[in-house]
């Protein structure tokens, strides 16, 4: 059978669609109710997510990322990345849902815009379907991961896939968190690239949390890079 273009954003729309319908994963609603009946949601919050890294050759890749939720809708998120020496670079737009399933677990689900940019880029236009589901395993253990797929809309693009990460977390005490944990990522008809990493989160209540990774990449220099993950997010003010 020969999928189109347009039958791959049908079908991503569909997916994130069933999602968040009565009959999908995401149908529970995370609200509470008050005494009188009403619903009552989480302040609103813009959460920041910057990440900066470098490999031995010099090549280096920045991202920046914003935020803006209640807790069970993310009603924005834009975001802009970079690969330096490469001559490639992204700009996406998009929003979605976060939702509890149960007391342990949760699931975030998202669907984007992306358009790449640079002489390497093509200017090509895709839309990325973004999952990252959590689960907490007590005793300060954790799971999580993040995939996105990028499903072109044009000629000039190639289908990615992105694990961008699948971790084993502990948190040590209030301020220390370690992490064991794979990376993936191929582009077309490309074999996949594997990475493994381990890193140690310095955590803030109020200051946000810095992850330091040291990732094995096979094919850079030494097949060793570091890259920095910081994540902070400011309160709008109180639910209604």
């Amino acid at each position: 059978m020969i999928v189109t273009r347009r039958t791959k954003i049908f079908l991503a729309a569909l997916f994130v669609a069933q999602l968040f319908s009565d009959g999908g994963v995401l149908a529970q609603d995370n609200s509470d109710q008050t005494a009188n009946g009403g619903v009552e949601t989480a302040p609103w919050q813009t959460t920041l997510f910057l990440r900066t890294s470098a490999a031995r050759n010099g090549q280096f890749f920045n991202f920046s990322e914003a935020t803006v939720d209640n807790g069970r809708w993310i009603a924005l998120d834009i975001g802009w990345l970079n690969f330096g020496k490469l001559g490639y670079g992204e700009v996406f737009g998009g929003g979605g849902r976060i939702q509890p399933l149960g007391k342990k677990a949760q699931i975030i689900a998202e669907l984007y815009f992306d358009r790449s940019y640079g002489p390497l880029s093509d200017h090509a236009n895709y839309i990325l379907t973004y999952v990252a589901p959590s689960y907490s395993l007590g005793k300060g253990w954790s799971a999580d991961a993040a995939v996105f797929p990028y499903l072109p809309v044009d000629h000039k693009g190639s289908f990615q896939l992105v694990v961008d990460y699948a971790a084993l977390r502990k948190q040590l005490n209030t301020h220390l968190q370690v992490s064991a944990g794979y990376a993936a990522y191929k582009f077309g008809s490309t074999s996949l690239v594997n990475k493994e990493f381990g890193s140690f989160t310095i955590l803030s209540q109020h200051n946000g949390s810095l992850e330091t990774m040291l990732l094995h990449v096979p094919g850079l220099p030494g097949g060793f890079g570091v890259e920095f993950r910081y994540v902070v997010a400011l309160k709008h003010g109180s639910g209604k």
